[in-house]
């Protein structure tokens, strides 16, 4: 039998992730900053938005690299897919499938983030600044929904115990949430910060500090669900102490956990650019050793090696 996925669905899970956390906090920030009135509003502002202040500059990367990111991440679901007009197939057959339901979710993100980004960059006329905001706002629920469905993809295989937790779409939610604030992160460093740009930098990175708090908390309740469970537990047992250890402690917990951790405690004065660039390269190391290990620790569940598949 052919397997439930191939290797290019982590890939796939974590540009996902990352490239919509991205854009839902980048575009979070401008819209409340247009809000407030601050520099950081002139990201969402229609025709206005070019980038004339460094806040502005560093929103309007993170929202390109995160719709560019997405798209990335949909040419590795295709080569997982093994042929472009399966997925064709996803958008004129619509089922309930979850499969279904995410590809016309990424579609409609793609959709609305590329209009007010055209406007932007590309010289679209604006019908208005309302719309321009309201299509904006849609697109960051659009991309919180494609955080949410990398989730409930691997959690709607029901037949994969290790998946079937509500905990794995919390994880990487809170995951995304992460990538995409080290996503804004490295930006900084190869922008370049200066010092209008640190503040909203520090906020970025004292936000992760929270997400990282609930990330550990759904970690180990998740990790304690699966393990008292007769079917979980064979694959709890190889992040834990087995075949994929070192990804799991090494490249999770350390990278993705821990040493962000003693980044912002020790480091949270600094505004030099590498301070935020090393922050960001630990939180995607951390964000793609997440769904390795949740994927491939999955295709050891014990009803899937029985079955063959």
């Amino acid at each position: 039998m052919a397997p439930l996925f191939g290797p290019s669905i982590v890939w796939y899970l974590f540009l996902g992730g990352a490239g919509s956390g991205a854009f839902v906090i980048a575009s979070v920030a401008g819209l409340l900053g247009a809000a407030r009135g601050t520099g950081a509003g002139q990201a969402a502002m229609g025709r206005r938005m070019a980038a004339t202040t460094p806040e502005a500059r560093l929103i309007n990367t993170g929202q390109i690299l995160g719709f560019f990111i997405v798209q990335l991440g949909v040419v590795f679901l295709i080569a997982d897919l093994g042929r472009v007009d399966r997925a064709y197939t996803l958008f004129t057959n619509p089922t309930f499938s979850m499969a279904s339901i995410g590809a016309w979710v990424i579609l409609l993100f793609s959709l609305a983030a590329a209009y007010p980004m055209a406007i932007r960059h590309l010289g679209l006329p604006e019908i208005s600044p309302a719309l321009t905001r309201a299509v904006e706002w849609a697109g960051a629920v659009l991309g919180a929904g494609v955080m949410t469905y990398t989730g409930l993809l691997l959690q709607s295989l029901w037949v994969v115990s290790f998946w079937a937790s509500p905990l794995v779409p919390v994880l990487f939610v809170l995951s995304s949430l992460s990538s995409g604030a080290a996503v804004l992160l490295v930006c900084g460093f190869v922008l370049g910060p200066d010092k209008a740009m640190v503040p909203l930098l520090r906020r970025v990175s004292r936000a992760d500090a929270i997400v990282a708090a609930l990330e550990v908390l759904a970690l180990v309740a998740f990790l304690l669900v699966m393990r008292a469970s007769s079917a979980g537990s064979t694959s709890t047992d190889l992040l834990l102490t087995g075949l994929y250890t070192e990804w799991f402690w090494a490249g999770y917990v350390v990278c993705g956990l821990l040493a962000p951790v003693l980044v912002q405690t020790f480091a949270h004065r600094r505004v030099q650019a590498r301070v935020f660039g090393a922050l960001g390269v630990l939180l995607l190391v951390g964000g793609f050793s997440l769904r390795y290990c949740i994927v491939n620790a999955g295709f050891h569940d014990a009803f899937i090696v029985a079955i063959g598949l």
